[in-house]
């Protein structure tokens, strides 16, 4: 009864092991995006807009909006790669 009792206690730690490896990595990657947030948000409201907005300005605004945005998905999917492969990596040490 004793080694049962003991191999289900080594099955329990390693499962709350792996839990907490994991809840680690998701917490990173929450921080992470939340980084990548709001220094997005910081870029677009640093955004110079004329009143009115003309052409030229409007096109400028555009165009660097859009940038910030690329560069914003890019380092969103960067993220959401690392915490992926994270994961499996620890799914793979189990």
């Amino acid at each position: 009864m004793r080694p049962a009792i003991e191999q289900l206690r080594n099955h329990y730690q390693s499962q709350l092991d792996l839990i907490f490896r994991i809840s680690r990595a998701g917490l990173g990657y929450c921080e992470e995006t939340v980084e990548a947030n709001t220094e997005t948000a910081r870029q677009l409201l640093a955004i110079p807009i004329t009143e009115p907005p003309n052409q030229g300005n409007l096109a400028e605004v555009l165009v660097t909006g859009g940038k910030i945005a690329v560069a914003h998905w890019t380092a969103s999917v960067s993220h959401g790669i690392d915490f992926q492969r994270q994961v499996f990596a620890n799914l793979t040490n189990k």
